[in-house]
């Protein structure tokens, strides 16, 4: 029943924002999957999982982290996101999806314009980590986009 989470290292003296400049928000989903918690996002099963706001407009930036045991295929709805990193390192050429298989022991820097308001979910793909039985729990998300006041 021990604590574990990401240890995210910018340089000293420096706000996220320096470190990645035009992004308006940043988060951090830790992906899990166990007997004992079943499938969770920052150790969360939905609906407790938090919700991510943005506005649109906003480029918000997700570090994505398997700390699981299986794949875990993350799809957006309504919207593609880019893959702008892995494993620490920035991709040459980022790639436009709106899904990413990821792997256990591996984490994904994803770049999301938020281009239209609405509730837009962010889950894994695989249907048993997703439900049980007729009810949504597990590892769902959602980015609530809202217009600019």
């Amino acid at each position: 029943m021990g604590a574990f989470g990401p240890f995210i290292v910018e340089p000293k003296g420096t706000a996220w924002q320096q470190v990645h400049p035009g992004y308006q928000e940043e988060y951090t989903l830790v992906l899990n999957d166990s007997s004992q918690f079943g499938y969770t996002l920052n150790g969360l099963s939905y609906p407790a999982t938090p919700v991510l706001p943005a506005q649109v407009g906003d480029k918000v930036l997700v570090h994505v982290i398997n700390l699981g045991a299986m794949n875990h295929p993350m799809h957006m709805h309504g919207m593609h996101f880019q893959e702008i990193g892995q494993d620490g390192y920035p991709l040459p050429n980022p790639v436009m999806m709106d899904t990413i298989d990821t792997a256990p022991g591996t984490t994904y820097d994803l770049s999301f314009q938020m281009n239209q308001p609405g509730k837009w979910l962010f889950h894994c793909h695989i249907l048993p980590h997703v439900t049980n039985g007729p009810d949504m729990t597990g590892m769902i998300t959602l980015f609530d986009v809202r217009n600019k006041s």
